[in-house]
């Protein structure tokens, strides 16, 4: 079974030198993703969202394994970005914008 490990393939994005700067073409990649807003720290909507993504993400993984290709890789971890046009916003409420 092919394994795939992006922080090998695509090391200068995982782990860039700290000491030499250096321009880097970032490929095409494809990651399920949730939109949202309001407040991440005490919205039972936000919380049943970030479980989604986790769950499409090894549900996939274990279809692909399974399926022709066999092809086997890790599933990364959560990210979350949080953003606001007036970033005076989320100064005065940390967690209370779109996610």
């Amino acid at each position: 079974m092919e394994k795939i490990d992006p922080r090998k393939d695509l090391k200068p994005f995982y782990n860039p030198s700290a000491k030499v700067v250096s321009v880097e073409e970032i490929p095409s990649v494809n990651f399920p993703m949730i939109d949202g807003s309001g407040n991440s720290n005490a919205s039972p909507k936000y919380a049943g969202a970030i479980e989604r993504p986790g769950t499409l993400a090894y549900a996939l993984k274990f279809q692909i394994e399974r399926g022709t290709t066999r092809v086997d890789y890790a599933v990364k971890p959560l990210k979350n970005l949080w953003w606001a046009d007036d970033t005076s916003q989320l100064e005065r409420e940390p967690g209370n914008g779109p996610w």
